[in-house]
């Protein structure tokens, strides 16, 4: 085991994202929308949603090794009326299909919290993959 360096410590604790051991005998099939072409996202667009935004984005280089820019739509929408059981404070809704990815919240907070929940799916795969389902 090498020696740290002292304070060597703190540079991992700022560091947010680290690269993710992918599980190479784990095949996705049709059920599954592939992000390895990258996202871009439209719609709502606000503070909070663009650090979430820009967050993902290095998760998805620096964890997945995704680097192009493109590939999978992301809409981001404010449609509190869309969320059924979700409504209330961060109330969101991610659903997944062949078209894209489409994220409904009841306010800005609300989609920064479901993009960082579609983080945390992709985290649970350990691939740029995710599940065609509402989450």
């Amino acid at each position: 085991m090498q020696k740290e360096s002292i304070y060597a410590f703190r540079e991992r604790l700022v560091t947010s994202n680290f690269p993710i051991e992918k599980d190479l005998e784990k095949s996705f099939g049709e059920e599954y929308l592939s992000l390895e072409k990258g996202v871009e996202f439209f719609g709502f667009s606000g503070e909070v949603v663009d650090n979430a935004k820009k967050d993902f984005l290095e998760f998805l280089s620096v964890s997945l090794g995704v680097e192009e820019k493109g590939g999978v739509a992301v809409e981001l929408l404010i449609d509190p009326d869309s969320l059924g059981e979700y409504k209330g404070y961060k109330g969101r809704k991610v659903k997944v299909s062949s078209d894209g990815i489409k994220i409904f919240a009841n306010d800005e907070r609300g989609l920064a919290a479901a993009i960082f929940d579609l983080e945390i799916l992709l985290k649970r795969e350990r691939a740029a993959f995710v599940k065609k389902d509402e989450y």
